[in-house]
């Protein structure tokens, strides 16, 4: 009997004899091949939206820029040099841009730089920045006007 248990241990069963599957070894290791795997497409989705807010952001905060330099550009009040802070609303958020305007060589220009920011947000760097520049039209008129080219002055 002892040598029967003995050859029968070097003898190959039968396909149909064997157990077919996966082992629990086999299993494992695809499971947390699997979760890796999971976890790394996660943490992407998640920066791609935390990219997307952001230039999102960025974008609305560039139109706010360009709507107080427009609206600097086409006020009819006279410039003045300093600076100030306001809130305002546009996107569904509330922004706070700082306008500071500075005179140029040129007595008829200014230079008006506009930083904004989200309200609430804990960025210290503003989310878009602007300048340009704006000529004051009461002094233009009135420094024509001295030069003797007002309105009429060349037409003579």
């Amino acid at each position: 009997m002892i040598k029967s248990i003995i050859s029968l241990r070097g003898l190959k069963l039968p396909a149909q004899e064997r157990t077919a599957g996966f082992t629990l070894l086999e299993i494992m290791v695809a499971l947390a091949i699997t979760a890796v795997g999971i976890a790394a497409m996660m943490k992407v989705i998640g920066s791609s939206a935390d990219i997307m807010n952001e230039l999102d952001a960025r974008l609305i905060a560039s139109w706010v820029a360009g709507n107080q330099l427009t609206e600097r550009r086409i006020s009819p009040r006279q410039p003045r040099p300093g600076t100030q802070s306001e809130r305002v609303k546009m996107g569904g958020r509330t922004w706070q841009f700082r306008e500071e305007i500075t005179r140029t060589a040129d007595d008829d220009v200014y230079r008006v730089d506009i930083e904004v920011r989200g309200v609430g947000e804990r960025n210290e760097a503003p989310l878009a920045t602007v300048f340009g520049f704006i000529v004051s039209q009461a002094d233009a008129v009135a420094s024509r006007v001295q030069a003797g080219q007002g309105e009429g002055a060349g037409d003579e």
